[in-house]
Protein backbone atom coordinates (compact mmCIF):
# COMPACT_ATOMS: atom_id res chain seq x y z
CA UNK A 1 0.00 0.00 0.00
CA UNK A 2 0.80 3.73 -0.65
CA UNK A 3 -0.72 6.12 1.32
CA UNK A 4 0.27 10.36 1.07
CA UNK A 5 -0.76 12.57 3.67
CA UNK A 6 -1.02 16.38 3.71
CA UNK A 7 -2.03 18.73 6.16
CA UNK A 8 -2.34 23.13 6.83
CA UNK A 9 -3.94 24.64 10.22
CA UNK A 10 -4.78 28.31 11.05
CA UNK A 11 -4.96 29.35 14.60
CA UNK A 12 -6.25 32.15 16.42
CA UNK A 13 -4.98 33.07 20.19
CA UNK A 14 -7.10 35.63 22.32
CA UNK A 15 -6.91 37.25 25.72
CA UNK A 16 -9.50 39.52 27.34
CA UNK A 17 -9.07 39.90 30.97
CA UNK A 18 -9.82 36.25 32.90
CA UNK A 19 -10.56 34.92 29.85
CA UNK A 20 -8.16 33.48 27.20
CA UNK A 21 -8.29 30.67 24.42
CA UNK A 22 -7.64 30.12 20.62
CA UNK A 23 -10.30 29.00 17.94
CA UNK A 24 -8.55 26.76 14.57
CA UNK A 25 -9.16 24.79 11.60
CA UNK A 26 -7.07 22.43 10.53
CA UNK A 27 -7.71 20.51 6.74
CA UNK A 28 -6.15 16.97 6.38
CA UNK A 29 -6.09 15.21 3.31
CA UNK A 30 -5.26 11.13 2.47
CA UNK A 31 -4.64 9.38 -0.94
CA UNK A 32 -4.23 5.62 -0.19
CA UNK A 33 -3.68 3.16 -2.91
CA UNK A 34 -3.87 -0.55 -1.71
CA UNK A 35 -3.38 -3.42 -3.31
CA UNK A 36 -4.66 -6.91 -2.52
CA UNK A 37 -6.00 -10.48 -3.87
CA UNK A 38 -9.20 -12.27 -3.52
CA UNK A 39 -10.77 -15.24 -5.42
CA UNK A 40 -13.28 -12.73 -7.25
CA UNK A 41 -12.81 -9.76 -8.73
CA UNK A 42 -13.78 -7.11 -6.65
CA UNK A 43 -16.55 -4.57 -7.74
CA UNK A 44 -15.44 -1.89 -5.97
CA UNK A 45 -11.82 -2.01 -6.78
CA UNK A 46 -10.08 0.56 -8.87
CA UNK A 47 -8.44 -1.80 -10.93
CA UNK A 48 -8.64 -5.35 -11.40
CA UNK A 49 -6.23 -8.00 -12.67
CA UNK A 50 -6.91 -11.41 -13.61
CA UNK A 51 -7.52 -14.34 -13.22
CA UNK A 52 -4.26 -15.53 -12.27
CA UNK A 53 -3.49 -19.09 -12.73
CA UNK A 54 -0.88 -21.67 -11.38
CA UNK A 55 -1.20 -21.00 -8.06
CA UNK A 56 -1.73 -23.70 -5.53
CA UNK A 57 -4.77 -22.13 -3.75
CA UNK A 58 -6.11 -21.50 -7.19
CA UNK A 59 -7.28 -18.54 -9.07
CA UNK A 60 -6.95 -15.14 -7.86
CA UNK A 61 -7.70 -11.50 -8.70
CA UNK A 62 -5.07 -8.64 -8.11
CA UNK A 63 -7.29 -5.79 -6.65
CA UNK A 64 -5.92 -2.24 -6.97
CA UNK A 65 -8.42 0.11 -4.30
CA UNK A 66 -7.60 4.28 -4.40
CA UNK A 67 -8.66 5.78 -1.75
CA UNK A 68 -8.99 9.81 -1.59
CA UNK A 69 -10.42 11.67 1.16
CA UNK A 70 -10.28 15.40 2.55
CA UNK A 71 -11.48 17.16 5.83
CA UNK A 72 -11.74 20.29 8.04
CA UNK A 73 -11.31 19.10 11.55
CA UNK A 74 -12.35 22.86 13.74
CA UNK A 75 -11.61 23.03 17.29
CA UNK A 76 -11.60 25.83 19.99
CA UNK A 77 -10.40 26.07 23.74
CA UNK A 78 -11.75 28.63 26.04
CA UNK A 79 -9.70 29.48 29.71
CA UNK A 80 -10.93 31.21 32.67
CA UNK A 81 -8.60 32.26 34.95
CA UNK A 82 -10.80 32.29 38.11
CA UNK A 83 -8.31 33.83 40.72
CA UNK A 84 -4.62 32.80 41.59
CA UNK A 85 -5.39 28.92 42.48
CA UNK A 86 -8.02 27.86 40.67
CA UNK A 87 -8.86 27.81 36.46
CA UNK A 88 -12.21 26.36 34.35
CA UNK A 89 -11.85 25.13 30.83
CA UNK A 90 -13.74 23.87 28.41
CA UNK A 91 -12.89 22.51 25.11
CA UNK A 92 -14.53 21.44 21.45
CA UNK A 93 -13.06 19.96 18.41
CA UNK A 94 -13.22 16.98 16.08
CA UNK A 95 -10.11 14.71 15.45
CA UNK A 96 -9.37 12.68 12.85
CA UNK A 97 -7.38 8.99 12.86
CA UNK A 98 -6.11 7.14 9.84
CA UNK A 99 -6.63 3.26 10.41
CA UNK A 100 -3.39 1.40 11.35
CA UNK A 101 -1.88 -0.08 8.59
CA UNK A 102 -2.20 -3.58 9.59
CA UNK A 103 -5.94 -3.27 9.58
CA UNK A 104 -5.57 -1.75 6.05
CA UNK A 105 -3.24 -4.63 4.49
CA UNK A 106 -5.66 -6.35 2.50
CA UNK A 107 -3.83 -10.52 3.58
CA UNK A 108 -5.91 -13.00 4.72
CA UNK A 109 -4.96 -16.46 6.74
CA UNK A 110 -7.90 -19.26 6.81
CA UNK A 111 -8.39 -22.44 7.90
CA UNK A 112 -9.25 -25.66 6.19
CA UNK A 113 -10.15 -27.83 9.76
CA UNK A 114 -12.68 -24.74 11.12
CA UNK A 115 -13.20 -22.86 7.72
CA UNK A 116 -12.82 -19.86 9.92
CA UNK A 117 -9.79 -17.15 9.21
CA UNK A 118 -8.63 -13.39 9.98
CA UNK A 119 -7.40 -10.74 7.62
CA UNK A 120 -7.47 -7.10 6.21
CA UNK A 121 -9.84 -4.37 5.06
CA UNK A 122 -8.26 -2.35 2.53
CA UNK A 123 -11.77 -0.04 2.57
CA UNK A 124 -11.55 1.16 6.17
CA UNK A 125 -12.61 4.80 6.52
CA UNK A 126 -10.87 7.10 9.30
CA UNK A 127 -12.34 7.64 12.16
CA UNK A 128 -14.14 11.39 13.08
CA UNK A 129 -14.56 12.24 16.61
CA UNK A 130 -16.61 14.65 18.22
CA UNK A 131 -15.09 15.73 21.23
CA UNK A 132 -16.16 17.59 24.18
CA UNK A 133 -14.30 18.45 27.50
CA UNK A 134 -14.90 20.73 30.68
CA UNK A 135 -12.48 21.11 33.83
CA UNK A 136 -11.78 22.95 37.10
CA UNK A 137 -8.17 22.90 38.78
CA UNK A 138 -7.24 24.37 41.67
CA UNK A 139 -3.55 24.68 42.45
CA UNK A 140 -4.04 24.29 46.11
CA UNK A 141 0.55 24.54 46.21
CA UNK A 142 3.44 24.95 44.35
CA UNK A 143 3.69 22.17 42.10
CA UNK A 144 0.35 21.14 43.91
CA UNK A 145 -2.99 20.18 41.76
CA UNK A 146 -6.58 19.11 42.44
CA UNK A 147 -8.46 18.73 39.21
CA UNK A 148 -11.57 17.14 37.81
CA UNK A 149 -13.02 17.21 34.83
CA UNK A 150 -15.62 15.49 32.17
CA UNK A 151 -15.91 14.63 28.58
CA UNK A 152 -17.77 13.16 26.02
CA UNK A 153 -16.51 11.88 22.43
CA UNK A 154 -18.88 10.83 19.13
CA UNK A 155 -17.34 8.49 17.49
CA UNK A 156 -17.33 7.88 13.42
CA UNK A 157 -16.15 5.09 11.99
CA UNK A 158 -14.48 3.41 14.90
CA UNK A 159 -12.23 0.56 13.70
CA UNK A 160 -13.45 -2.16 15.38
CA UNK A 161 -13.86 -6.35 14.73
CA UNK A 162 -16.84 -8.01 12.30
CA UNK A 163 -17.24 -11.05 10.52
CA UNK A 164 -17.26 -11.63 6.87
CA UNK A 165 -17.97 -14.92 4.82
CA UNK A 166 -15.62 -15.37 1.86
CA UNK A 167 -15.17 -18.04 -0.57
CA UNK A 168 -11.65 -19.77 -1.03
CA UNK A 169 -10.20 -22.82 -2.08
CA UNK A 170 -10.47 -25.53 0.21
CA UNK A 171 -7.08 -27.37 -0.15
CA UNK A 172 -7.84 -30.33 2.30
CA UNK A 173 -11.43 -30.78 0.66
CA UNK A 174 -9.32 -30.47 -2.61
CA UNK A 175 -6.80 -33.14 -1.72
CA UNK A 176 -9.40 -35.76 -0.87
CA UNK A 177 -12.04 -35.27 -3.68
CA UNK A 178 -9.37 -35.01 -5.93
CA UNK A 179 -10.55 -31.67 -7.91
CA UNK A 180 -10.80 -28.20 -6.83
CA UNK A 181 -13.40 -27.02 -3.87
CA UNK A 182 -14.01 -24.02 -2.91
CA UNK A 183 -15.60 -23.85 1.04
CA UNK A 184 -16.84 -20.45 2.36
CA UNK A 185 -14.98 -19.33 5.03
CA UNK A 186 -16.05 -17.04 8.42
CA UNK A 187 -13.03 -14.33 8.38
CA UNK A 188 -12.72 -11.65 10.90
CA UNK A 189 -11.80 -8.17 9.60
CA UNK A 190 -11.45 -4.76 10.79
CA UNK A 191 -14.98 -2.79 9.95
CA UNK A 192 -16.32 0.56 10.69
CA UNK A 193 -18.52 0.78 13.42
CA UNK A 194 -20.07 4.65 15.58
CA UNK A 195 -19.29 4.52 19.22
CA UNK A 196 -20.01 6.89 22.43
CA UNK A 197 -17.73 7.54 25.14
CA UNK A 198 -19.13 9.56 28.11
CA UNK A 199 -16.40 10.02 31.35
CA UNK A 200 -14.64 11.57 34.38
CA UNK A 201 -10.99 12.58 34.73
CA UNK A 202 -9.46 13.18 38.06
CA UNK A 203 -6.26 14.46 38.87
CA UNK A 204 -4.12 14.70 42.10
CA UNK A 205 -0.48 16.14 42.58
CA UNK A 206 1.34 16.60 45.99
CA UNK A 207 4.02 18.12 46.53
CA UNK A 208 5.90 16.81 49.32
CA UNK A 209 8.90 19.49 50.69
CA UNK A 210 11.10 20.94 47.77
CA UNK A 211 12.15 17.42 45.77
CA UNK A 212 9.46 15.22 46.83
CA UNK A 213 5.93 14.39 45.35
CA UNK A 214 3.29 12.18 44.74
CA UNK A 215 0.86 12.07 41.73
CA UNK A 216 -2.48 9.92 41.41
CA UNK A 217 -5.12 9.80 38.80
CA UNK A 218 -8.10 8.07 37.70
CA UNK A 219 -10.58 8.05 34.22
CA UNK A 220 -13.63 6.38 33.86
CA UNK A 221 -15.18 5.89 30.66
CA UNK A 222 -18.68 4.81 29.94
CA UNK A 223 -17.86 3.01 26.31
CA UNK A 224 -20.22 1.78 23.48
CA UNK A 225 -20.51 1.14 19.98
CA UNK A 226 -23.84 1.21 18.14
CA UNK A 227 -26.15 -2.04 19.52
CA UNK A 228 -25.16 -1.22 23.01
CA UNK A 229 -21.88 -3.34 21.95
CA UNK A 230 -18.77 -3.20 23.81
CA UNK A 231 -15.95 -0.88 22.71
CA UNK A 232 -12.78 -2.37 21.38
CA UNK A 233 -9.80 -1.15 23.69
CA UNK A 234 -11.87 0.89 26.16
CA UNK A 235 -11.24 -0.11 29.25
CA UNK A 236 -14.13 1.33 31.99
CA UNK A 237 -11.58 2.06 34.49
CA UNK A 238 -8.18 3.29 34.34
CA UNK A 239 -5.87 4.90 37.25
CA UNK A 240 -2.15 5.62 38.23
CA UNK A 241 -0.63 6.16 41.34
CA UNK A 242 3.19 7.55 41.49
CA UNK A 243 5.57 8.67 43.56
CA UNK A 244 8.57 11.16 42.47
CA UNK A 245 11.89 12.87 43.56
CA UNK A 246 13.54 15.50 41.04
CA UNK A 247 16.16 18.18 41.31
CA UNK A 248 18.09 20.13 38.99
CA UNK A 249 20.47 17.06 38.29
CA UNK A 250 18.27 13.75 39.75
CA UNK A 251 15.07 12.45 38.89
CA UNK A 252 13.63 9.21 40.10
CA UNK A 253 9.83 7.89 40.06
CA UNK A 254 8.23 4.47 40.92
CA UNK A 255 4.72 4.20 39.42
CA UNK A 256 2.08 1.66 39.56
CA UNK A 257 -0.93 1.82 36.30
CA UNK A 258 -4.08 -0.22 36.16
CA UNK A 259 -6.66 -0.86 34.12
CA UNK A 260 -9.89 -2.68 33.80
CA UNK A 261 -10.56 -5.51 31.34
CA UNK A 262 -11.69 -4.35 28.04
CA UNK A 263 -13.03 -6.23 24.56
CA UNK A 264 -9.58 -6.92 22.96
CA UNK A 265 -11.59 -8.36 19.36
CA UNK A 266 -12.73 -11.43 17.62
CA UNK A 267 -11.18 -14.11 17.26
CA UNK A 268 -12.76 -16.73 14.57
CA UNK A 269 -16.67 -16.33 15.21
CA UNK A 270 -16.33 -15.78 19.24
CA UNK A 271 -15.58 -12.16 20.84
CA UNK A 272 -12.56 -11.81 23.35
CA UNK A 273 -11.27 -9.65 26.35
CA UNK A 274 -8.36 -8.96 27.82
CA UNK A 275 -8.16 -9.02 31.75
CA UNK A 276 -7.72 -6.48 34.09
CA UNK A 277 -4.01 -5.81 34.41
CA UNK A 278 -1.53 -3.86 36.58
CA UNK A 279 2.19 -2.54 35.78
CA UNK A 280 4.67 -1.33 38.51
CA UNK A 281 7.95 0.57 36.70
CA UNK A 282 10.06 2.92 37.79
CA UNK A 283 12.10 5.45 36.19
CA UNK A 284 15.73 6.98 36.93
CA UNK A 285 17.75 9.70 35.63
CA UNK A 286 20.72 12.01 35.84
CA UNK A 287 21.83 14.95 34.13
CA UNK A 288 25.27 14.57 33.70
CA UNK A 289 25.54 17.87 32.34
CA UNK A 290 23.92 21.06 30.07
CA UNK A 291 23.97 18.48 27.43
CA UNK A 292 24.25 14.93 28.17
CA UNK A 293 21.71 12.55 30.22
CA UNK A 294 21.65 8.93 31.78
CA UNK A 295 18.40 7.53 32.43
CA UNK A 296 16.88 3.34 33.20
CA UNK A 297 13.36 2.72 32.57
CA UNK A 298 11.90 -0.25 34.62
CA UNK A 299 8.55 -2.09 33.27
CA UNK A 300 7.08 -5.02 34.64
CA UNK A 301 8.77 -4.72 37.31
CA UNK A 302 5.65 -6.96 39.50
CA UNK A 303 5.78 -9.51 35.63
CA UNK A 304 2.01 -9.51 35.33
CA UNK A 305 0.72 -11.71 32.78
CA UNK A 306 -1.41 -10.85 29.77
CA UNK A 307 -4.77 -12.96 29.63
CA UNK A 308 -7.38 -13.61 26.84
CA UNK A 309 -10.77 -14.91 27.65
CA UNK A 310 -13.15 -15.29 24.86
CA UNK A 311 -16.78 -15.10 25.13
CA UNK A 312 -20.00 -16.66 23.75
CA UNK A 313 -23.79 -17.94 24.25
CA UNK A 314 -22.75 -21.64 24.44
CA UNK A 315 -19.69 -21.99 26.71
CA UNK A 316 -19.22 -18.51 28.66
CA UNK A 317 -15.98 -17.74 29.01
CA UNK A 318 -13.35 -19.70 28.14
CA UNK A 319 -9.08 -19.08 28.27
CA UNK A 320 -7.36 -18.05 24.79
CA UNK A 321 -4.01 -16.93 25.19
CA UNK A 322 -1.83 -16.23 27.71
CA UNK A 323 1.40 -13.45 27.89
CA UNK A 324 4.57 -13.36 29.88
CA UNK A 325 6.65 -10.70 28.46
CA UNK A 326 8.82 -10.87 31.94
CA UNK A 327 10.62 -7.49 33.03
CA UNK A 328 12.50 -5.08 30.67
CA UNK A 329 15.06 -2.38 31.35
CA UNK A 330 16.06 -0.20 28.88
CA UNK A 331 19.08 2.35 29.74
CA UNK A 332 19.41 5.25 27.44
CA UNK A 333 22.18 8.26 26.90
CA UNK A 334 20.78 11.34 25.75
CA UNK A 335 23.05 13.97 23.82
CA UNK A 336 21.59 17.74 23.04
CA UNK A 337 23.53 19.78 20.45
Amino acid sequence: MQEKDSAAYLQLNWESGIASGNVGVRYVKTDETIGYTSTAPDAEASSVTGPITGSAFGDYYWNVYKHSYGKLLPSANLKFDLNDQWVARFAASQTMTRPDYSALAGSVSADDLTHTGSGGNPKLKPLISTNFDAAVEWYFAPRGLLSAGVYAMNLKDYVSFGNQVRSFKDLQATQNAGHDVYSDYLISVPTNVNGKVRGVELNYIQPIGDNFGVQANYTYADAHATGDKPLQGASKNTYNVSGYFENQRFNARVSYTYRSQFYAGVSRTDTYFQQGIGNLAASFGVNITDWMALSLDAMNLNKPKLKYYTQNAAYGKQPYAFYDNGRQYYLNLRFKL
